[in-house]
């Protein structure tokens, strides 16, 4: 039985929206298939002077180019996009991934026509020369690659190098390095036309174009395992004429078009709304996670931990109060911050489960939303942090603190005082994505304060540094959030404000390898989340 994407597409949501051609790089001849890379907006273009031409459409073969934002939120400056990628083969469609340092790219070959997907990595010399990756063999086109927001899965349209044979959606799964498991993609969603221009939406939906009477855009959705039969997108992303690339951001999406009024063959546009362009009800798919548990000295699995899971919300717009106990849950550090906890009343927590003799447990969330979890276990502290599927992936461990006996007491922590001293404090522990400051985790910064409290004339430099999970620019937005935590931590201990200064690295110092892309544990990511204090003066 077929599964119902009916109300993929907001349609409340493109009834308020805005068209918009981009004007200032829109040409006569073609510009199409945009991708996000960074705050620019790159995108397939016909470069004009190539020694080959599409035979089909009697252009010069595409190139890749970008383009900026202006004061109005207006693309311009177009530029091309990397030289050494540059060849006198077809180039594009294609996207980023791996935090925007890989990308898989189409090329041409200009004798054979065939099309296959490339890659390149991003190093400090610059972009890497394009690598071929091998999917489907050697008698199939592949091209147009989009990879899901996770990084775990790739779409990409292929085709039998056969006369006459139509394109279809494949996905594969990442296996290190390698792109593997490929797999058509159900009937439901190949037609007996071109099914091609794949992207993906996060990781459950994928839009894509295929020719009704002109090209038209489609999503479907991964709902139980399966994707879904596809909903075709209403008006105004949709036209007459040929849609396809919609690629969506915070409230703006952009797709490329020839309908009427444009400038000549395909050209970028861009739809501004408000509110949500996909249904809510995403947030109703179900992934299973995995939770470890690991003693936080020696790594070992911890078995027989029980794991008590409810979901947070952080509006309680939506919510049938009557069916929950709330309990609002104070953040520290967080300039008011809460976190709303619910209980349904009838069923107490929404999961209990115990961890088994490798310290794993499987949970049930939601593909969207955040989780608390409530971890005990009559050997380890208490551990309680929030978890979410969008951004940490369904493998997630966490390390736990053994219960200290008297033999486990520290000895006094000793603060330097002499100017330009530089001590790390090892123990001053931070959730991933959070800057607050877990409870009893400040043994150092009360020895900091008794120090400081001694010393008078003491000023210090706080540094917060970060793992290297997430973007550069928001690890350091983060890092310098945690650097204000133990400031504050320390002025709430009555040290006065003007003794102390902070500053955010990011993910720039890290002090082990795990650097993007390399596969560590949550104590090897932790080892890099610390505070440093400098002693500028005394």
């Amino acid at each position: 039985m077929s599964l119902s994407a009916q109300g993929i597409f907001n349609e409340n949501t493109l009834s308020t929206a805005i068209l918009l051609p981009e004007e200032d790089i829109n040409t006569a001849t073609y510009e199409f298939a945009p991708v996000f890379f960074g705050e620019y907006i790159a995108f397939v273009y016909d470069k004009g002077n190539s020694l080959y031409y599409d035979e089909v459409y009697n252009t010069p073969y595409f190139d890749m180019a970008f383009a900026a934002k202006n004061t109005l939120g207006n693309l311009a400056r177009r530029a091309s996009f990397v030289p050494n990628l540059s060849s006198e083969y077809q180039e594009g469609p294609f996207c980023f991934f791996n935090k925007e340092k890989s990308m898989l790219f189409t090329r041409t070959d200009p004798v054979t026509g065939q099309l296959s997907i490339y890659r390149s990595d991003l190093s400090d010399s610059g972009w890497s020369e394009g690598m071929l990756i091998e999917l489907l063999g050697r008698d199939f086109h592949t091209c147009h690659p989009s990879v899901s927001e996770s990084g775990d899965m790739l779409v990409f349209a292929g085709a039998s190098i056969a006369e006459g044979s139509n394109m279809d959606l494949y996905i594969a799964s990442r296996e290190g390095q390698l792109w593997t498991d490929v797999q058509l993609l159900d009937e439901d969603v190949n037609s007996s036309e071109n099914d091609w221009f794949p992207r993906f939406v996060g990781d459950s939906i994928i839009v894509y174009a295929t020719m009704d009477e002109a090209l038209d855009i489609y999503a479907t959705k991964m709902i139980e395992g399966k994707w879904s039969v596809p909903e075709r997108a209403p008006d105004p992303i949709n036209s007459a004429g040929d849609d396809f690339g919609l690629i969506l951001g915070d409230g703006i999406a952009y797709f490329s078009s020839n309908r009427e009024g444009s400038k000549g063959n395909d050209d970028l546009y861009r739809i501004e709304f408000k509110g949500e362009l996909f249904s809510s009800d995403l947030e109703k798919v179900k992934t299973t996670v995995i939770i470890t548990l690991q003693d936080k000295l020696t790594l070992q699995p911890i078995e027989d931990a029980k794991i008590l899971v409810t979901p947070t919300v952080n509006s309680l717009d939506d919510v049938d109060l009557s069916r929950y106990q709330i309990d609002l849950i104070p953040q520290q550090g967080g300039q008011g911050e809460i976190v709303l906890k619910l209980k349904p009343k009838d069923s107490g927590p929404s999961q209990a489960v115990v961890t088994d003799e490798q310290g794993n447990a499987n949970i049930l969330t939601n593909e969207v939303g955040s989780y608390l979890l409530e971890i005990t276990h009559p050997e380890y502290n208490p551990y309680t942090t929030i978890i979410d599927y969008s951004t940490m992936g369904g493998n997630i461990t966490l390390v736990m603190e053994p219960v200290a006996t008297s033999e486990d007491q520290p000895e006094g922590i000793l603060i330097p005082t002499t100017t330009g001293s530089v001590v790390v404090f090892e123990n001053i522990y931070y959730d991933f994505n959070s800057h607050v400051i877990l409870d009893g985790a400040a043994t150092e910064l009360d020895a900091l304060v008794l120090t400081m409290k001694s010393n008078p004339r003491m000023m210090v430099e706080l540094s917060a540094h970060t793992d290297s999970r997430g973007t550069r620019l928001y690890n350091q937005r983060l890092s310098e959030k945690r650097a204000a935590s133990a400031r504050d931590y320390l002025i709430r201990n009555g040290i006065n404000p003007s003794r102390i200064t902070t500053m955010g690295y990011g993910e720039s110092s890290l002090r082990n390898d795990c650097s993007d892309g390399v596969t560590c544990t949550e104590e090897q990511h932790r080892f890099n989340r610390r505070t440093e204090v400098k002693i500028l003066s005394n």
